[in-house]
């Protein structure tokens, strides 16, 4: 599969067919398997953007024509200018698949009712909503914002799971305010906060049930990874189609490099020398604010580290390292961050 996509963007995408040739490989041979995957250049958001403004409506990297597309979603243009996300009929179906795999693992089943109030556009988060059909739950479509309406499905039709993201679904916590709902399992996504331990425990005992978090990336599908009934760190749910890696050959020779600057400032510098190629977890940017003295420079480093954190769901591992709540705003405001 990996080779037959590598040919298809060098008959198809001008775009790879370029970044390709500038770094060494001018055939799908050139390219090989994916035991030459490290020696692949890394593809950024911003040169997706250009792509698209320079060759609209979808941009020279796209290997299909407008025509042949399914469905478009976009990204929230949070940190620029929004980009165009095209499925064809097979990207929806493999999506609907791995959907299906990532919200059954925490034990949703056929037969189970499920209210959710994901929109169903701009954004990925809508292509989810076909994986509770594919499960086989009875599903009640609420949307986004209808409290009231969600609230009187909850009185008389009574599902036993609500899907919604973390922040909103302690709202609807605070306007049950206590009162028994037949809600049993509440599953989460489409912002950070579900698997902090502080946060999912105020949400279990607020509304009486187990909280569940998934995670995709808009870019290539909608939810990729889901939490099984332990709990414990969510699973793959990619199968065939979503090639992995997380890209760390000497994390320990960075921190000590880190390490060795006496001075925040030269620390910073240290970090702007690894460049846009390296990418971090967020418990491994903790591990590396924490060599810091002063808050200042912390908030430098994590307004540099972000864009290549490979987990940002889990960015509120790295604000704890922070000595005072102004920096955590600091960062947050940055970033553009809730």
């Amino acid at each position: 599969m990996y080779r037959e996509q590598i040919a298809r963007l060098f008959e198809r995408s001008a775009f790879y067919r370029r970044k390709l040739a500038a770094a060494g490989f001018d055939s799908p041979a050139a390219v090989g398997g994916l035991e030459r995957l490290d020696s692949l250049p890394f593809t950024e958001k911003d040169e997706l953007r250009a792509s698209q403004a320079e060759s609209p409506p979808l941009g020279s990297h796209a290997a299909v024509d407008i025509a042949e597309v399914a469905r478009i979603y976009s990204t929230s243009g949070t940190s620029g200018t929004p980009l165009y996300i095209p499925l064809t009929r097979n990207d929806v179906e493999d999506w609907r698949a791995i959907g299906r795999d990532t919200y059954s693992k925490n034990g949703l089943k056929a037969g189970d009712s499920v209210v959710t109030t994901f929109g169903a556009g701009p954004f990925v988060a809508g292509a989810s909503l076909a994986a509770f059909e594919a499960i086989g739950c009875t599903h009640i479509p609420i949307g986004v914002g209808n409290t009231e309406k969600l609230l009187a499905a909850l009185r008389h039709l009574k599902p036993k799971c609500l899907g919604a993201t973390p922040s909103y679904a302690l709202h609807v916590a605070e306007k049950l305010g206590g009162a028994k709902s037949s809600l049993e399992r509440v599953i989460v996504g489409g912002e950070p906060g579900g698997g902090e331990d502080g946060f999912r425990k105020k949400l279990q005992d607020a509304l009486g049930v187990r909280v569940y978090e998934i995670m995709g990336i808009g870019d290539v599908a909608a939810s990729l990874w889901g939490e099984c009934p332990e709990q414990a760190g969510m699973h793959f749910s990619g199968g065939d189609s979503i090639h992995v890696e997380l890209v760390d050959p000497d994390f320990a020779k960075i921190l000590q490099g880190v390490k060795a600057e006496s001075f925040d400032d030269g620390k910073v510098s240290f970090l702007e020398g690894l460049g846009k190629k390296r990418f971090f977890t967020c418990d491994q940017a903790r591990q590396i604010l924490a060599t810091f003295s002063f808050d200042d420079d912390r908030v430098k480093a994590a307004v540099l580290l972000y864009p290549q954190l490979v987990d940002q769901e889990n960015f509120f591992m790295v604000l704890k390292v922070f000595t005072f709540d102004s920096s955590r705003k600091s960062v947050r405001a940055k970033l553009n961050l809730k």
